[in-house]
Order: structure tokens, then sequence, then C-alpha cells
């Protein structure tokens, strides 16, 4: 997106950006960008625009709208007031008039592989936690089948036990006795 009230500064520009493979669409006013702002990757926003609304609010707005956009801020009237808060809103880079186009087309370039690396980086991060959830379930079952092992260890021991114990008895009440207490120990009863 070219926010320019400059129609032919615009146009120009946007001609250069159009035959460097770039697709441009023009808002002339803070008004018009606002409203086509989520369609743009990357805006290049002129500071002083004719409405109410100035380029610094043009690039408040879409940074809040769309956090991911890089905007480029470009201005006649460069000033340190307004070169740092355009820092501090998130503009990727500040540009006096006349603009030099190719540390603009270097610089639109730079802003855009900045974008895409964070929006790599950010799917990664989603699939290193999605891997970290599934490792904690993972985790948690093998935790939860360790202690089934173990019962179940300590059951068959258990049942070892009376098999040897039962095994010395010699009549059937002992016999009978030693199973009642195999059934307790084994808390099936």
């Amino acid at each position: 997106m070219l926010v320019e009230d400059d129609v032919q500064a615009a146009q120009t520009l946007a001609d250069v950006l159009a035959a460097h493979g770039y697709e441009v669409v023009l808002a002339a006013t803070g008004q018009e960008a606002l409203r086509q702002a989520r369609t743009a990757n990357a805006a290049i926003v002129d500071v002083r625009l004719p409405d109410d609304v100035s380029g610094l609010d043009v690039l408040r707005h879409l940074k809040e709208a769309t956090p991911e956009i890089e905007c480029l801020v470009v201005t006649g009237y460069a000033d340190l007031e307004s070169a740092i808060r355009s820092l501090n809103l998130g503009a990727f880079c500040y540009l006096r008039k006349p603009i030099d186009m190719s540390y603009l087309l270097g610089s639109l370039k730079r802003a855009l592989e900045k974008q895409h690396l964070s929006r790599a980086l950010r799917q990664r991060l989603r699939e290193i936690e999605g891997a970290a959830r599934l490792n904690a379930v993972v985790l948690n079952e093998r935790v939860d089948l360790m202690e089934q092992l173990e019962s179940e260890r300590a059951q068959l021991a258990t049942l070892s036990r009376w098999m040897l114990k039962s095994c010395q008895a010699t009549d059937a009440a002992g016999l009978l006795g030693d199973l009642v207490s195999l059934v307790e120990c084994l808390d099936y009863g």
C-alpha cells in the first residue's frame, strides 16, 4: 500500500514499485488508507496527508489492526520528533523526501524479508509448542503406565508368595484361609 497525497509522486513511485514486481494499492488520504489496511503486507506512508488522519495515525492504526505489516514512513518535512514517534509506533524505517529509489527498494525488500522471517519463526514456535504438548501427553502416559506396572508387579509378588505358602499348606482349611488372605492382599474383596 502506498499512502501519498501527491498524485504525481504517488503514480511515479507506484510505477517504480510495479516495475520491481510489487503490487501497489494507492491511497491518497489517511481515511482511504485505513479502509484498505487489511489487504497489505507493507505500507509506504507519507507523514503529512490532506485529511484529519495523519500518516502517523495511519501507521498506528495499521500496526494495531495488523501487527505484522511493515511500514516505511516518508516525509518531506523530516524532524527528530516525528522520526522517533514513527519508530516507536513500529515503522521499519523513516525516509526523507526526495526519496532515493534504490534505498527505498532495499528498505522495502528488507522489511518484507523481516516479515517473512517473523512469520516463519512464529510458525516454528507453534510447531515446537505442539511437539512440547505432545511430549507432555506421552510423558504423562508413560508415568501412568509405570505406576500401573508397579501395581501389577506388587500383585504378582503377592501372588507368588501365596503360591509358595499354599504349597506348604497341609489341609483344605489352611489352603482356604490362605486364599482369603490372598484376595484381601490383592484388594479384590
